[in-house]
């Protein structure tokens, strides 16, 4: 697609500052019925962009159309390389300033989403990351699953966050260079959470945006519990081993692990959570070797912004 500069009302834009280029990038496995809906409305956005779709090694019969897009990137992997993995190949084929990350059951809200993106990145220079307003489809109520907050309240207007969920997102490039990709092990499961402690830790600001709602179909299509336990009972303790102090190491291994562990019995998936477990011990050396402990600032922000730790 075209990449000429938009426009900006120029009571937004910042004199001297070159408009930020922008990539909407698009994952999809063995959902084409689904992707190929969120392409259908992309059409009606009010600013160019490129576009990259990633096929994450689909094993499903089917086609991304791509016909109205004809300058757009694809690429096929030959496996399926997981959320991080995918998201990490649409990193290396992108080339926008601004990244959107958009789930492929997912669709923008208002013609100006992606406009506004871009805006808002323009404004504010230690922002890193804008996490979506993700609303359920059709019933538009909030979808709390997808609340970047502890406790879950829903809040209106605009507010920072210690992390963002991954139905859409939008994300600096320059400061995700600098903090590191999506780390490939988490495969699926915790990956957000993860990047987001590293652009906190590197003082990059994320914000959850009221003007960018997205409405999710919620697809049923490869949403599975048992592999939901298996890697939250994998990455849960990966994501602590990686940034947190020893107390909360401890903490998490017993709160994450008893709790996934009762959920696997009722849903009688306990040979799910046993190799959640296994794998999660077997990666611990490399995980030392990785460790990297966040500042005790960033953690008084996690727990001032109603982050994800447990005390």
């Amino acid at each position: 697609m075209s990449r000429k500069t938009h426009k900006i009302p120029a009571d937004q834009a910042r004199p001297g500052i070159p408009v930020p280029t922008l990539s909407l990038i698009l994952i999809t496995y063995n959902r084409y019925g689904e992707l190929n809906r969120t392409l259908s409305t992309l059409k009606s956005q009010d600013t160019d962009f490129e576009l990259v779709v990633v096929d994450n090694g689909s094993t499903s019969e089917g086609a991304v159309r791509l016909e109205e897009f004809p300058d757009a990137k694809f690429l096929r992997l030959e496996t399926n390389l997981g959320a991080t993995g995918g998201r990490n190949a649409g990193i290396g084929l992108a080339t926008g300033d601004i990244l959107v990350f958009l789930d492929d059951d997912a669709s923008f809200a208002g013609a100006g989403t992606l406009s506004g993106i871009r805006q808002r990145f323009q404004r504010e220079d230690r922002l890193g990351i804008v996490a979506s307003d993700s609303r359920l489809f059709p019933s538009g109520e909030v979808e709390r699953a997808a609340v970047p907050r502890r406790d879950k309240r829903i809040l209106s207007g605009d507010y920072r966050t210690s992390y963002f969920c991954g139905v859409s997102f939008a994300v600096r490039r320059s400061f995700l260079e600098d903090a590191g990709g999506f780390f490939g092990p988490f495969f699926v499961y915790n990956e957000e959470l993860d990047l987001s402690w590293r652009f906190l830790d590197r003082g990059y600001e994320i914000v959850r945006a009221s003007d960018y709602v997205v409405f999710h179909r919620l697809s049923p299509v490869e949403r599975n519990r048992e592999r939901w336990i298996y890697y939250n009972s994998r990455n849960r303790v990966w994501i602590s081993l990686l940034h947190l102090p020893w107390r909360y190491v401890a903490s998490y291994c017993l709160m994450w692990w008893g709790h996934l562990f009762f959920s696997a019995l009722r849903d009688r998936a306990l040979p799910s959570f046993l190799s959640g477990v296994r794998d999660c011990l077997l990666g611990v050396p490399d995980l030392l070797q990785r460790r990297r402990v966040l500042r005790k600032e960033t953690i008084e922000t996690i727990r001032r912004l109603n982050g994800r730790l447990l005390y």
